[in-house]
């Protein structure tokens, strides 16, 4: 439900948004790679945003 949001650009609280849930999650050791990779794409997505 989050991936939208990696592209709204019309608020200032994206970095919270997507750091909240996508960061976060990085830090779980048995995260999936692929999991993993999508999460940090949409991180990476919010930047560019």
């Amino acid at each position: 439900m989050l991936l939208p949001e990696t592209k709204r650009g019309s608020t200032h609280d994206l970095e919270t948004l997507l750091y909240d849930s996508f960061g976060e999650a990085l830090v779980i050791p048995d995260l999936p790679p692929d999991t993993r990779k999508l999460y940090e794409q949409a991180l990476q997505t919010g930047r560019e945003t």
